[in-house]
C-alpha cells in the first residue's frame, strides 16, 4: 500500500489530458458563411438588437448565443431575451450592436474554435493593408 501512494501521486499532474484536447480543439473551424452580424431593429424610435431564433441555445434557465470575439474565436455569450419578431428574438442584454454571431446554433461547436475566413475575404483584407 505504501508503494502505491507515490505511484498515484506522480501520475496525476492534471496536464496529460489537456494538450491533445487543445490540439483537437484548435483544429475545428467555423465557416465564415455561418457567421453573421446581429441585426438592429428600429421599433417606435427605439433600437433593438435581434438575432435569429436558430442562434439561441439553452442551458438550464440560461439562454445563450455563440458569438465571435475580437480574436476570431467562438465563445458562448449569455443573453437576456425579449419578445419574438417573426423568426427573430430581441436581445435585451448580452450583445453589442457590432457583435458577430453563429447564425444557427450547433451543439458540436465549442467555445474557442476559430472562424475560418474564406479565401476572397482573406485576399481583400491583405489588399487593404
Amino acid at each position: 500500500m505504501a508503494l502505491a501512494v507515490p505511484v498515484l501521486l506522480t501520475g496525476c499532474h492534471g496536464h496529460e489530458g489537456s494538450a491533445p484536447h487543445k490540439a483537437a480543439h484548435d483544429a475545428k473551424k467555423v465557416p465564415a458563411s455561418a457567421v453573421a452580424p446581429v441585426r438592429v431593429l428600429n421599433e417606435g424610435g427605439v433600437e433593438y438588437i435581434v438575432v435569429p431564433q436558430t442562434a439561441l441555445f439553452r442551458q438550464g434557465a440560461l439562454v445563450g448565443v455563440l458569438a465571435v470575439n475580437v480574436d476570431g474565436r467562438v465563445e458562448a455569450r449569455w443573453v437576456s431575451t425579449g419578445h419574438t419578431v417573426g423568426s427573430d428574438v430581441i436581445v435585451l442584454a448580452g450583445l453589442e450592436r457590432d457583435s458577430q454571431i453563429v447564425g444557427s446554433y450547433d451543439p458540436e461547436l465549442e467555445g474557442g474554435v476559430f472562424v475560418k475566413q474564406n479565401q476572397a475575404a482573406a485576399e481583400e483584407v491583405q489588399s487593404n493593408e
